[in-house]
């Protein structure tokens, strides 16, 4: 199968090269080479992820997003695969794959992305996108949890804040499970954690620093989690502290 993974030296990406195999591969500095290229299947997973410089430099991250944008037009692949995230919501509590994108006062970050899901939808038939809220795996080197393990900048961090992690370890098993039952659209989720409940379970640490902001919270939800035999979220809160206390202990690659 002629398949490619585009965005591959990322963080999504770096993962999903150890996970399965693709014919071939591109980033940001050769991405132009897959103009007039077919493929059975593409993954791509290019989409800057930073999303406090996206905010930060919104023209900038706009033209990224079409730079992308502009390759893809001039690619055909029987199927394709698009990792985008749950931040396409203004917000994030209680929504699943049947909730509406509100566009009015989204940031930068989520609306380029939806900007990106949309044209996706519009230029390949047989398409699946992936929202992944945050994440949690070997090679991450961003969020609380590698704050946390690392011990950086904790004076930053709110412990009423409420977020979800992703066990990047399934990746891959699960975006197969995914396009096995046909889907064009799915949230791969995990069960909503209290910052304060991470540092003690996890870290051994009784945090309870608090910021001058009200406190952020991401329940994003499935409907599909059926398919993986459980309700509203992939991975439940015994499955997340797991992946979270396992990336804790592993030294390898950050």
């Amino acid at each position: 199968m002629k398949s490619a993974l585009i965005g591959c030296t990322g963080f999504v990406g770096s993962t999903l090269r150890e996970q399965t195999s693709f014919s071939h591969f591109y980033h940001s500095t050769d991405i132009d080479k897959i103009e007039g290229q077919s493929f059975d299947q593409v993954v791509c997973a290019a989409a800057p992820a930073k999303k406090w410089y996206a905010n930060l430099h919104p023209e900038e991250d706009l033209q990224n997003i079409k730079k992308l944008i502009e390759h893809l037009e001039k690619v055909s692949s029987q199927r394709f695969v698009l990792v985008s995230t749950v931040d396409v919501f203004k917000t994030p509590l209680n929504v699943n794959e049947n909730s509406q994108i509100v566009t009015d006062s989204l940031h930068p970050y989520g609306l380029h992305r939806y900007y990106l899901e949309e044209f996706v939808k519009t230029k390949f038939d047989n398409h699946l996108i992936i929202r992944l809220p945050g994440l949690v795996g070997r090679g991450l080197r961003k969020n609380i949890l590698y704050d946390f393990k690392h011990n950086n900048q904790l004076q930053a961090i709110n412990a009423d804040d409420i977020f979800q992690f992703y066990p990047m370890s399934n990746l891959w098993k699960d975006i197969t499970i995914s396009l096995d039952n046909n889907l064009s659209l799915v949230h791969l989720t995990a069960h909503p954690l209290q910052v304060s409940e991470i540092a003690q379970k996890v870290f051994n640490l009784d945090f309870k620093n608090k910021l001058d902001r009200p406190s952020i919270r991401y329940d994003m939800q499935s409907i599909y989690a059926s398919l993986w035999g459980k309700v509203h979220y992939q991975y439940d809160k015994d499955s997340s502290l797991e992946a979270i206390h396992s990336y804790s202990e592993n030294n390898e690659g950050n």
